[in-house]
């Protein structure tokens, strides 16, 4: 806190009027360096109390926004990996459309299948590695996301969920090595890509529009609350500019006066003694 006089006032014994200037003006250096209309309790305790509240609801809705941003990286890895899915069951389903022809040979169904099955097991791969800061995103286990700054049954989200377990084991399981084969496995590789753009869409696509929703909601009342807290914390630098002029003068005008007293104070004393 500025201070514009030591000692004080009191102690080198100016005048009442003086030091009551030389309060306000202090007052008005605080304020004006701090950038608070409020700088102790005393100045005004109910509004001190409004502003620790909305500063506190401001700290809670910047963690959420920041728990929103955290689940959307994970949903952004999930959907990534997803896209990378999905590349690889197309070019499945060529093999398998391509084994399924009859002008091949089984040599040649061979290594149609040694290519399908590296593809089958990157697909597995990637399903096992895809995780957000240590947690699997295609385990089947989800994330509770707080994504308000209240406990209402609308504050958490479950991130995840998502599970490719069964449908990657039927994969393993084609074998486009023969002909029938290869018939037998188109449909379960078609299926397999529907499944994986289902849960693309109702379970990363929503849960990402949900985030999207939730984060625009925040964003709109930490402004809200900005400007509250802004409208009863910040100081007028307007108003306590020209307050400052006002007893900067005042003050100047009387420490002149008071100077101008004790010379003639003094002025008189040496008259009398002389």
């Amino acid at each position: 806190m500025v201070s514009i006089f030591k000692p004080s006032a009191e102690s080198i014994g100016l005048p009442k009027t003086l030091q009551t200037t030389l309060h306000r003006l202090n007052s008005t250096l605080n304020r004006l360096t701090s950038g608070t209309r409020i700088t102790q309790a005393s100045e005004d305790a109910a509004g001190l109390a409004v502003i620790s509240s909305l500063e506190m609801g401001l700290r809670a809705m910047e963690r959420a926004t920041r728990n929103i941003g955290d689940a959307s990286s994970a949903l952004s890895i999930a959907d990534g990996a997803m896209s990378q899915i999905q590349t690889l069951s197309g070019r499945l389903q060529e093999l398998a459309v391509q084994s399924a022809n009859g002008s091949y040979s089984d040599e040649q169904r061979d290594d149609l299948k040694a290519e399908f099955d590296s593809l089958t097991r990157n697909i597995q791969q990637i399903t096992d590695s895809t995780e957000f800061n240590g947690v699997k995103l295609f385990d089947g286990s989800s994330i509770s996301v707080q994504i308000s700054a209240d406990n209402s049954s609308e504050s958490t989200l479950d991130v995840g969920g998502l599970d490719l377990s069964n449908e990657i084991n039927q994969l393993a399981a084609l074998d486009i090595g023969t002909q029938s084969g290869a018939e037998a496995a188109i449909d379960t590789i078609q299926s397999f890509s529907q499944s994986v753009s289902l849960q693309r869409s109702t379970t990363v696509g929503a849960a990402r529009n949900r985030l999207s929703s939730a984060e625009f909601g925040l964003s709109a009342q930490h402004t809200a609350l900005s400007t509250a807290r802004a409208q009863i914390a910040d100081v007028d630098i307007a108003r306590e500019t020209a307050t400052l002029a006002r007893y900067s003068i005042l003050a100047q005008a009387g420490v002149s006066v008071m100077a101008q007293a004790n010379k003639l104070n003094s002025a008189v004393v040496e008259r009398l003694l002389s």
